[in-house]
């Protein structure tokens, strides 16, 4: 695996969830992991979504991150 290796930590079918993919991208960048939201452009079978991308290296950190805050968040069913 390269250092520079994509990886996905979060994804959502649906557009709309791209407000939680940017809530994401905040707590893991407060953790000092570098990452971004890619949009999944819609075609005729598929609405679209979003990609919460971070370096392979990081993916472990940060997928406990979200694991956690997903966890704790009041009302939010655990992935």
């Amino acid at each position: 695996m390269r250092d520079n290796e994509l990886t996905a930590v979060f994804s959502a079918d649906d557009i709309t969830a791209n407000a939680e993919a940017e809530v994401l991208k905040s707590l893991l960048e407060s953790a000092g992991i570098l990452s971004f939201v890619r949009h999944v452009p819609p075609t005729f079978q598929r609405p679209g979504g979003v990609r919460l991308m971070v370096l392979a290296q990081d993916s472990a950190e940060a997928e406990a991150l979200i694991r956690d805050a997903m966890e704790s968040a009041p009302g939010q069913a655990p992935n």
